[in-house]
């Protein structure tokens, strides 16, 4: 007969040892009391907390990301929140574009119908994504059709802001200004936007505040030089219009013609507002410079 209870003693002895050598390279591992794990990372959802040696956490995540990036292309783009920016289109419905401190953007038109944009695809709301001063790049996301949108800025100063978009450049302004006469609208048709010139040569021309004769505020020098393209047009329209008691338009006559760098001085000196053509690389192609005559019945 065997032993059993012998050998049972036996191989308690044995599993007992182990337990107590384990048990000791365990302790071994233990690190100190007050000791971190510099390396340890816990995942929590996308984020990242990393404990660092004097134990505070770190959050990483791509939300952080995205708010911080947010945070520095508002700082980069405080010239779009120095008010409203206005594009006068008169055919249509003109344009307006603000930007807020906390990033709430708004590009419609006056009557608050959507914009039409590239394909005569209309959107509704636009959300600011960023402004990258590197390549003069704002990005929006266009909650309407789910997608990104981008417009380049051209040029700023606290009076306008020329920026491009599809085939377009637009020129919008800090105020809005008169509508023309409906006989002169063909002429305006499809220009960047109306500014007053203050000056011109068969180079360059000075282009200033769209109120720059009517507000007493800017300085001699408020105006900014642009190179004219060497085909460079130029016209002037003059609008007769006659209007009844009742405020209606009763009869309205045009007059249109091309004109020379010095009548174009001549038409300065009567503080003309000029409507421009400008390409992206700020060249004025063509300047018309606008004058109404209003006859109350």
């Amino acid at each position: 007969m065997r032993n059993t209870k012998k050998n049972g003693f036996g191989w308690i002895a044995i599993v007992f040892g182990l337990l107590i050598m384990t048990g000791c390279g365990a302790a071994d591992a233990l690190p100190e009391e007050n000791e971190y794990a510099a390396t340890e990372q816990t995942q929590r959802g996308d984020a990242v907390q990393q404990k660092t040696e004097d134990g505070a956490p770190e959050w990483e995540d791509d939300e952080t990301s995205d708010r911080e990036k947010t945070e520095r292309s508002l700082k980069d783009a405080e010239f779009l929140m120095a008010g409203e920016w206005y594009y006068h289109d008169h055919w249509s419905c003109g344009e307006i574009i603000t930007l807020g401190e906390n990033g709430e953007f708004y590009w419609g038109c006056f009557c608050g119908e959507p914009m039409i944009l590239e394909n005569d695809v209309q959107t509704w709301d636009f959300e600011f994504v960023e402004y990258d001063k590197d390549t003069s790049t704002i990005t929006l996301f266009d909650l309407f059709n789910g997608q990104p949108w981008e417009m380049k800025v051209l040029d700023y100063s606290d009076f306008h802001l020329i920026l491009a978009y599809d085939d377009k450049v637009k020129c919008y302004t800090n105020g809005e200004y008169a509508d023309v006469a409906e006989c002169a609208e063909e002429y305006l048709e499809g220009s960047s936007g109306a500014l007053s010139v203050l000056g011109i040569n068969k180079k360059e021309a000075v282009l200033g505040p769209h109120d720059y004769y009517e507000n007493a505020k800017y300085s001699d020098d408020a105006g900014k030089k642009y190179q004219l393209d060497r085909n460079v047009e130029l016209y002037a329209v003059s609008a007769s219009v006659r209007i009844s008691k009742e405020g209606a338009v009763t009869d309205s006559a045009v007059d249109y013609k091309e004109i020379s760098v010095q009548e174009a001085s001549e038409h300065i000196k009567n503080r003309e507002l000029g409507y421009i053509w400008i390409d992206r690389d700020l060249e004025i192609e063509r300047i018309t410079f606008y004058e109404e005559l209003k006859i109350e019945e």
